[in-house]
Parts: structure tokens; sequence; C-alpha cells
């Protein structure tokens, strides 16, 4: 049921886990379980490739940790999660739901990866470090409370950016057929079959659909590909709650929580820097720039300061490069500046890359072209006295005219 299939590297093991494959729920379960086992630092599954990425320190063991896993499988299985699709269409909420033992972050989080309660929006980069510790209830020593943290995940929604849905199996293969070669190759072969030529229209019809299941293949895998990428990446976060640091996951970060910043810390939400040493973030990710700028916590004058100027704030997907310092957090998910970016390029929709323009134009230029030469052969046939005699020989000049063009 579960094999460890990489050991070589002490304290860090892969696990091939039977039913993993194409189980997202169980996916979620076993990261937060494991994420919250004592020793255990870093838990990363795939519904993908059904394996599971454990990095651990000395309280555990490889075989350890498989009893562990072994008995979470055992668990979701024993709930009906195994169930393909349909076998079980009575059960309207997920299973988790009745799992006891997940943790109170979890149980906030669920159900909120909506927009949560409006944020307050204020121009914090011009109040002191004390008015926004004050804004939320944090103490800068001790950090927000679990209760206080708990409320502000209920009220604000868990800090988590939407992920664009992928596009369906279906909608691939048919968007192979969406160009204008492709739609003058398929008039031909109807002409070739409304005028008896049943051999060549098969032929077109074939190269066709060949054409598609290469291209369907090709891009199904690469769309497969960049969403195992994204489930490898799960971000972190070092926070102080109730005077305690403790690394918690990124999405568990709300509002008023005192965060962290160390050399390569991943920046998990929008901060208002209370506390700098020596402090540099590199904000080329979200400004362009390419030299790290260094933080103060010092307030700023000028309400509508550009981001990039805006010395005492930490962005959300911004990295630490050197230096520490603290920062409170007072922007999570949408409300982040990262996330006005993103809103916006959601609404601009899908567009075609400047390559695909080209190939395009270029396709169009060739159909042309192919219309152009297939119009001159037959109007010097006849100037030649070389009429076609039937109708289907028109339309074989006409339907291999548009195979070239494949």
């Amino acid at each position: 049921m579960v094999e460890a299939v990489h050991t070589a590297v002490a304290g860090r093991v892969r696990y091939r886990v039977a039913g993993l494959k194409r189980a997202p729920e169980l996916k979620k379960l076993l990261e937060f379980r494991l994420s919250r086992t004592p020793d255990v630092t870093h838990v990363s599954a795939s519904d993908l490739t059904g394996t599971l990425l454990v990095c651990f320190n000395s309280g555990n063991t490889v075989e350890g940790l498989a009893g562990r896993i072994a008995a979470i499988v055992e668990e979701y299985r024993s709930h009906g999660g195994g169930l393909a699709p349909g076998d079980n269409p009575g059960k309207e909420a997920g299973w988790l739901d009745t799992v006891p033992g997940l943790t109170p972050a979890y149980e906030a989080i669920k159900g909120l990866f909506a927009l949560g309660g409006e944020q307050p929006r204020e121009p914090w980069h011009t109040l002191t470090p004390e008015e926004v510790l004050a804004r939320f209830g944090t103490s800068p020593d001790t950090g927000l409370s679990a209760g206080r943290a708990r409320e502000h995940l209920t009220t604000y929604g868990a800090n988590l950016l939407p992920e664009s849905q992928p596009r369906s199996s279906w909608e691939i293969f048919f968007g192979q057929f969406q160009s204008l070669p492709v739609a003058l190759l398929g008039a031909a072969a109807g002409l070739s079959l409304l005028t008896g030529g049943v051999v060549d229209a098969l032929l077109i019809a074939g190269v066709v659909v060949a054409n598609a299941f290469i291209g369907y293949k090709t891009e199904s895998e690469a769309e497969k590909t960049i969403r195992s990428l994204q489930t490898q990446v799960r971000p972190t976060a070092l926070v102080i709650r109730d005077g305690r640091m403790s690394e918690i996951s990124a999405a568990e970060v709300t509002l008023g929580d005192l965060v962290v910043l160390r050399p390569g810390t991943y920046v998990p939400a929008d901060a208002r820097v209370v506390a700098a040493h020596h402090l540099s973030v590199d904000e080329s990710a979200l400004t362009g720039e390419s030299l790290a700028v260094t933080k103060t916590e010092q307030p700023l004058v000028g309400v509508d300061l550009p981001l990039g100027d805006r010395r005492n704030m930490a962005f959300l997907g911004t990295t630490v490069v050197r230096g520490r310092g603290s920062g409170v957090v007072v922007a999570t998910g949408l409300r982040t500046a990262f996330g006005g970016i993103s809103t916006q390029v959601r609404e601009v929709g899908e567009t075609k890359t400047p390559l695909q323009g080209r190939l395009d134009s270029f396709s169009r230029v060739i159909a042309l072209a192919v219309l152009g030469v297939t119009a001159l052969v037959v109007l010097l046939g006849l100037l030649a006295g070389e009429a076609p005699r039937t109708g289907s020989e028109y339309a074989r000049r006409f339907t291999w005219a548009r195979a070239a063009e494949l």
C-alpha cells in the first residue's frame, strides 16, 4: 500500500501511495495530518503521480512514517473516500467534514476558498508600527492569540489566490480543429464526399484527425505538468502566536499575524514592517525592480505612494534576501497587491501569445496562397483546353491543394 521509493537523502523520503492518484481529498488529508506529526518539517503530496514527499527530523523513521501514512489511507477508505465518482451519489458533502482530529486552523480554512469578509483598507505605510499593532490587537512580543487568529480566518477568509480552472480533455481536443487551415481541409473533404471522391475525403479526414490527436496529446501533457508543478509548491510562513514562533501553511496566515522575516523567507501576505535590522527584500516579481529594496519600520509621508516606494511594506510574493525583521499582516489573498494584479489579469481574459498570433497570420497567408495557386492551376488548365471533365475532378484538385497546407 505504501512503498518508500527514494530514501538516499537522510531526513527526506518519497513514498508511492496506492490510491493517491486522482484522489484530491486523500491528498489534502495526508498533507494536513502529516504536517502536524511531530518532527515532520515538510509534506507534499501529488494526486497526479501518486507520490508523497516527507521531510523529517531524527524523531521519525522511514518505516514509522510509512505506517502512519498507511493508517491515514485506511481511514480514508473506511469513510468511502476510495469510491469512484458517482458510486455514492447521495453523499453531497466531502467526507473530510466527518473526520475528527483535524486542527481548528483547517476547520477555519475549509469552505473559505471564497473571498471572505471585507478587509480594512487604510494607508498602512503612513501609520506608525504601534498604530498598526493596535488596529489588529497584535502584541509586538507575543503576536496574535490562537483564538483571535481563528476569528480572523473565519471573518476574512483564507490567504489564497484562486487558481485558474484547467481545460477539460474535450476542450483541448476540439480546440485542435479551430484554425483556418483545418477548416479549409474539412471543406475540401466535404466537397470530395459530395462529388464522389470518398477515398480522397477519408484520406484528408484521417490526416486532420491524426493531427488533432497529436496536438491533444502534446497540450494535455503540458497541462498536467503545469498542474503537477503547482501542487509541489506549498509555501509556508513563520509567525508568532501566543508568544511562540511556529511554521504554518501560508494559507493559514491572517490579518494581524506577526510574520517573521529572515533571509530566504517567502513573504506570505502584504505586511507592514514593524521591526527591521538591515532588512532587504527582492520585489522584482511585483515591481520589476532588479535590486533588493531596503526596508524600514518608520512611517512614510504620502497616501498614494507607488508600491515600489513603500519601503515599510513587505508584499506577497516577494522574498527576503538579507537582514531580519517582522511585519504585521494587513492584507491577504485577493486584497494583496499581487492579488489585485491577478484580478486584473483574469478580467482581461485569455489572450493569444505573440507567437500564436504570428502562427495564425502565417496560416492565413498560406491558406490564401494555396487558394490562389489552385485558382491559377484551374485557369491555366482551362486556357490550355484541359478542363476537368467532371465535378469530382474539380473537387480532387481542390482537395489535394488543401492537403498541401497541412
